[in-house]
């Protein structure tokens, strides 16, 4: 079957996704950090290269297992995470969501993907958590970068390394058979109202006649979906 095309949209309607680092770190794991559950209902996604050791993810039943040299990356679900203590991982957790907050991509599973199918994915990566380390170098393992104070030419700068890195994981996930969730939702008239509402200065107030209008929805229904 022949791939797909790529999904295009304007630049205006890529600029409303939601792209965050919420950690990047490289060293070993801390002991409460090796074995644990993922929660079900959570966005976002989760990347970890194995540099030593191995990082297992489980779910119903099913076991798929990284070793040296290979990337182990998903959505976080419902899951078992098992991590080996002699384990060295660079691990990077982020959002990348379309404006109504679901994951840019549709549902896929847990996939295995070995340095050499792409190496840049594993450079950009360091340089990455180089940046991160050398900006905030008190943060503990990595995992508390979200939160930490920054101006924001640095935040922009900073920001440029992680979007490189999310540009090649998605060429590599899109590369596998992942595909855009377009919009997020499977109700067109509910994206709309989101995508208007993330124009809409907060000044102005709830635009509440503009949405009926464009989604073709009731007052009624308009505040089913928003109460």
């Amino acid at each position: 079957m022949a791939d797909l095309p790529p999904l295009r949209l304007s630049l205006h309607e890529w600029a409303s996704l939601k792209t965050e680092l919420v950690w990047v770190y490289d060293r070993t794991v801390a002991p409460e950090y090796r074995h644990f559950h993922e929660v079900a209902g959570q966005t976002g996604y989760w990347a970890r290269y194995v540099r030593a050791g191995r990082v297992a993810f489980t779910k119903h039943g099913d076991r798929i297992e990284a070793g040296a040299g290979q990337w182990l990356t998903g959505a976080r679900e419902k899951g078992m995470m098992d991590i080996t203590d002699d384990a060295h991982i660079l691990s990077i957790h982020f959002l990348c969501q379309w404006p109504t907050g679901d994951n840019f991509f549709g549902k896929a599973g847990v996939q295995l993907i070995a340095d050499n199918i792409c190496p840049a994915l594993r450079r950009q990566a360091e340089e990455m958590a180089r940046a991160v380390r050398r900006k905030h170098p008190t943060v503990s393992a990595g995992t508390g970068y979200a939160h930490e104070q920054a101006a924001y030419p640095e935040f922009l700068r900073q920001q440029a390394l992680f979007v490189n890195w999310l540009a090649t994981w998605c060429e590599v996930m899109g590369a596998r058979g992942w595909r855009p969730a377009y919009g997020g939702s499977a109700d067109e008239r509910l994206t709309r109202v989101v995508r208007r509402l993330n124009d809409t200065p907060l000044a102005d107030g709830f635009p509440r006649h503009v949405l009926q209008s464009e989604a073709k929805l009731s007052a009624g229904q308009l505040d089913l979906r928003f109460q």
